[in-house]
């Protein structure tokens, strides 16, 4: 009993520390790795990069959508930079940049408001899939694949 006991402390203990470090996430400016952060701070860049090649070799950047950021995967094809959301239905963030679109985005330690625009094209989603295979070295069955979100993130207009 007295092991019980202990163990359901120990347990009682990590549930509250996770909030804890949950809520002390939601003040932070950014993501703390796979946990959701808040707003992305600082002045967005008033360059708009245009080709963001540069950016193809950093593994992550951090994704703000209504207020909370979060660590994405994501992929250059040319000029054009995509976005993905693995398992998007049971995220909140994929339905809400579908829905409205503005972002922001920190690549390289630099902040850029951006418009996400879901892609649901086969002709332009293939590609893009082939680019994410390649640079995180998955392969998904197409059950898994069908529960990805693509995002292309365009220039605010």
């Amino acid at each position: 009993m007295r092991v019980l006991r202990w163990v359901l402390y120990a347990f009682a203990a990590l549930a509250i520390g996770l909030a804890l470090l949950m809520l002390v996430a939601r003040r932070l400016d950014g993501p703390l790795g796979p946990i959701p952060g808040g707003p992305l701070g600082g002045a967005p860049s008033l360059e708009d990069p245009g080709d963001w090649s540069f950016a193809g070799d950093v593994p992550t950047l951090e994704l703000e959508v209504g207020g909370r950021s979060r660590t994405v995967w994501y992929v250059t094809r040319g000029p054009v930079l995509y976005v993905a959301a693995a398992e998007a239905e049971r995220k909140r963030w994929p339905a809400e940049a579908a829905a409205d679109g503005r972002v922001r985005l920190r690549v390289g330690g630099r902040l850029y408001e951006r418009q996400a625009v879901r892609i649901t094209e086969p002709s332009v989603a293939g590609p893009v899939e082939e680019a994410f295979r390649a640079k995180y070295q998955v392969d998904l069955d197409p059950e898994a694949a069908a529960r990805v979100w693509l995002f292309r993130m365009d220039p605010r207009g």
